[in-house]
Formats: structure tokens, sequence, C-alpha cells
């Protein structure tokens, strides 16, 4: 048959660009059709429904509906434009019912409401990235040679800073063997001396201290971004999510 428009007439909302449908029987009741006598628009199982001693065809032609008084809406493009709706039916020249559009600039609410949208989609993505640089670990050679990852979630830091606090305190009692130990990810004790046990605590530590950095510089690039410094609010959100864990440039146009 042919091809139909999804009624999505609701007032004020923005109309959304879905699949065209078939005028099939079994999505029949989806295909909008306009009640001349009574101005409005229903669909077609409304019609069959209002007409229960009426055998339509799956597809009944305009003839048909005319002589019941009812008129297909004939679909027509979606206009661009930042706020598109559907606007009343309009009988043309030709007789014929067809679809309209209203088409509106964002107001300026709105641009701010869609900004700050995309800042929080933004921020998140940058938490989730720093959770899972985290949780991946820093990789360090051992004292022995053995390539492997120290740990760095929450209660892993808190031991680093244990033994961190440990090897500086035998250090400072001359201590020089081999009398602690660091357990990797790989679930290897690893003997370390102060010294040692000092250097790899550091390291990761370090690591933990960069990572936040970057974490928040990113989110201070997110923040910068602001409409006032760009065309149009959708220059201002590509901006926004230009910013990402690899990178932050676009933000601050850099």
């Amino acid at each position: 048959g042919d091809i139909r428009y999804i009624a999505m007439q609701v007032s004020g909302l923005e109309a959304l660009q879905g699949a065209s449908l078939t005028d099939s029987g079994n999505r029949e009741g989806l295909i909008m059709h306009r009640d001349i006598a009574n101005g409005r628009d229903i669909t077609l199982a409304k019609v069959r429904r209002t007409h229960p001693n009426i055998s339509f065809p799956r597809n009944p032609d305009d003839d048909t509906l005319a002589a019941l008084g009812y008129a297909r809406i004939h679909p027509t493009p979606r206009p661009s434009g930042d706020v598109v709706t559907q606007g009343q039916p309009e009988q043309r020249e030709d007789g014929k019912w067809y679809q309209t559009w209203k088409v509106r600039d964002f107001t300026a609410e709105e641009q701010a409401e869609r900004l700050d949208q995309a800042k929080t989609q933004q921020r998140r993505q940058i938490e989730d990235a720093l959770a899972a640089a985290i949780a991946e670990g820093l990789p360090y050679t051992m004292p022995d040679g053995t390539d492997d990852v120290i740990q760095m979630r929450v209660e892993d830091r808190q031991n680093l800073l244990g033994l961190a606090v440990e090897a500086r305190d035998l250090q400072a009692v001359g201590e020089t063997g081999a009398v602690q130990e660091l357990r990797a990810l790989s679930n290897t004790r690893y003997p370390m001396t102060p010294g040692e046990m000092i250097a790899a605590t550091d390291a990761a530590l370090a690591h933990f201290k960069t990572l936040m950095a970057r974490s928040w510089d990113r989110k201070d690039a997110i923040a910068a971004v602001v409409l006032e410094d760009y065309p149009s609010a959708q220059e201002a959100i590509a901006a926004v999510e230009a910013v990402g864990w690899a990178k932050r440039e676009s933000a601050l146009h850099s």
C-alpha cells in the first residue's frame, strides 16, 4: 500500500522522526485520517469502529473514505529546525488533506537546558573513565624484574599508604632488608626493602594523583563552555562532547 506517516499529533512536543509504515491491517491503528465534519484526526481503526456495518477493504481508497466524510492525510517532508511540531492538517487545491509542520528555534531557556544536560552526561563519562583507569592499576616492574600491576582501588590505596608509612619508619631506623611485601594484581607477593617499597608506593600514589588531576582538568574544561562563546547552542554542545578522557582541547579553543 501507500506509505503513510505515523501520527504524533501531540501539541507542544517536538515531532519525532520514525520509520514510515505501510497501510497494513496489523498497524492500521496508527494511520491518521481527517474526520471532516468534526474537524479532528482519527485512525482508520476508529473509522472502522464508527461504521461497524460497513465492510472496508484493507486499504480503502480516497473515494471510499470521502463518501463517509473522511479523508486520508497525506504525509509531507519533515522540515529541519530546532523544534519541529506537527500542525493541523490542511486541505489544498487538489482537494486532498496534507500533513503540516511548525518550526521554531530553541528558546534561551531550552538552549541552556540542553547545554546543561550535555555537561552532565559528559561529566558522567569522565567519571566512568576515571573509575576504569583506577581499576586498571599501575603497570610496574617489581624489584625482581617481573612486570606486574599495582592495584589502586580504594582499599588498595589505603594499604599502599600504610606500607609507605611503615617503610619510612623502617628506613628511619636503618632497616635495609627485604622485610616488607607488596601483593600485586597477579596475587603474587613481592618481597621489598623499605627503599623499594617507598619507590613502589610513591609511583602508585603519584599515578593516582595524575589520574585525579586529569579528571579535574576535563571537568573544568566542560564547565568553561558557555553559550555566549559559541555561534549556536549546538556548537557549544559539540565543544562539551569533544572533551573526552583522552582530550580536552576543543572546549578550550586551543
